[in-house]
């Protein structure tokens, strides 16, 4: 049975550095990130890349470039960073993996799964940058 919070390692990767980049004005270079986080920087090189391609983060180039938010923290919800990595959430997950009671309305968990989805999404939809409690204490 898999997990009713499916988030991929570079969903996770993703949100944690722009954090990071939303307590600092700087571009930050990916093995200060990585240090950081204590995760690898080749996964998170191809994590940060990726979003660079978005209008939500920035490469600067040069000696003292890196990578920074392309808007202000406060225009960046969780949300966002999520379904730039992972796609839209799926509201009609099952915990089996069967949509067939779900296709027939006869799910044993009723609308519970639907809640926690709404739930989750409502939370990463209204949890922008400059509202997330900084977990990291400084950055390397």
């Amino acid at each position: 049975m898999s997990s009713i919070l499916r988030i991929s390692e570079a969903a996770s990767l993703g949100i944690h550095a722009l954090v990071l980049m939303a307590s600092t004005e700087e571009p930050l270079q990916v093995p200060r990130i990585a240090r950081t986080l204590k995760v690898s920087e080749a996964h998170l090189s191809k994590v940060l890349q990726r979003l660079s391609k978005t209008p939500l983060l920035k490469s600067v180039r040069g000696p003292r470039g890196g990578y920074m938010l392309a808007l202000p923290p406060k225009e960046i919800t969780l949300l966002q960073i999520w379904e730039t990595i992972d796609g839209s959430m799926d509201p009609n997950y099952c915990l089996l993996e069967n949509i067939d009671c779900q296709s027939a309305g006869k799910c044993i968990f009723k609308d519970l799964t639907r809640k926690i989805y709404d739930e989750v999404r409502n939370s990463l939809g209204s949890t922008r940058l400059d509202n997330v409690p900084m977990g990291i204490k400084t950055l390397d």
